[in-house]
């Protein structure tokens, strides 16, 4: 019952209930936006329901055209509707006892449907508390969600034994963009891959006229630095910890200074006769196991990334305390 590997398309009408309250919890650049798209796809064409969008700061500009912003204030006065809440972890004591009463009734009662809240994880202002209003938890498959995974099967009855195998399943997950998916009612946890669905976006013609829509897609350069650390780093004496850090390192890093085949980063400072490379896995490895030594360029490279580009890891990840004292 509990250890379920299966890999279904949650774009599919029947995969999903009639009346339902979702939770996407997940690092960023781990897919949360993709399967938001994937599970909002077939509730608005069965239902043709408007979709409000509640909260969203990083990105509302791209979307007006199809999701309608709304504020707190109006929470309570919609109904009938696709109800989607980001970035919750940033919410209020108030907003969250709002949210608590929309997921109660407004959600379970008035019967909107369905009700979808995005997350970086459950570590935020009361949101430990309102996962028991969700009909499914859909947690991504990366290091830095083990403690979100832990906690919701540690809460639902799961054995040490049994959060152990699931919690290694994250971990060894190879595939990009995979969720593992809690269903809170039938306590049973899965492993779900989805069909990508890349966001429209606007681009202004040679011109500058007109504007005309173009599909993005997922680089094939991230999919393969991607593929590469889970490959190169699991091998390292604590890969969940390398792993983590090398997701906050490379969303943080000038893509184009990053090799997607070897993870060699080219540094070019002022004063370098030529540029100097370091390997991302020989960082890492400093980082996460204080018996591995620090090379020149190593300490380097970090210099670099705290001084320079305000990196800043969180402790619990670097078990080298070398590299946790300020420079």
């Amino acid at each position: 019952m509990y250890f379920r590997e299966e890999e279904e398309d949650p774009s599919s009408d029947e995969n999903e209930p009639e009346l339902s309250a979702f939770l996407l919890i997940g690092r960023s650049k781990s897919g949360k936006s993709s399967l938001l798209r994937s599970l909002l796809k077939p509730f608005q064409k069965q239902y043709n329901k408007k979709v409000f969008l509640l909260n969203d700061r990083s990105r509302r500009k791209n979307r007006q055209n199809n999701y309608t912003a709304i504020e707190w204030s109006e929470i309570g006065k919609i109904s009938d509707c696709i109800l989607v809440v980001e970035d919750i972890v940033r919410a209020s004591k108030v907003q969250i006892d709002l949210l608590s009463e929309t997921l109660n009734h407004g959600c379970h009662h008035r019967r909107i449907n369905p009700l979808v809240c995005v997350s970086h994880s459950l570590t935020g202002q009361g949101i430990w508390a309102l996962v028991k209003f969700f009909t499914r938890v859909y947690i991504s498959a990366v290091p830095g969600n083990l403690e979100s995974l832990d906690y919701i099967l540690n809460k639902h009855g799961f054995t040490k034994e049994q959060r152990t195998f699931h919690a290694q399943n994250l971990v060894n997950n190879k595939q990009p963009y995979a969720h593992f998916l809690y269903d809170i009612d039938n306590r049973s946890i899965k492993k779900v891959q989805y069909q990508l669905e890349p966001p429209d976006s606007l681009e202004e013609d040679e011109e500058g006229g007109t504007k005309k829509r173009k599909r993005m897609t997922l680089s094939a350069r991230d999919q393969m630095a991607q593929a590469k650390a889970q490959r190169y780093l699991s091998v390292l004496r604590n890969p969940t910890q390398a792993l983590a850090c090398f997701d906050l390192l490379y969303a943080k890093l000038d893509k184009k200074s990053v090799s997607p085949q070897t993870l060699d980063v080219s540094l070019h400072q002022k004063g370098d006769r030529q540029p100097v490379t370091v390997s991302l896995i020989s960082y890492l490895a400093c980082l996460t196991d204080p018996k591995v030594p620090a090379s020149r360029e190593v300490w380097k490279f970090h210099k670099y990334c705290v001084t320079l580009r305000g990196i800043r890891l969180p402790d619990c990840y670097i078990l080298n305390e070398a590299f946790r004292s300020p420079l």
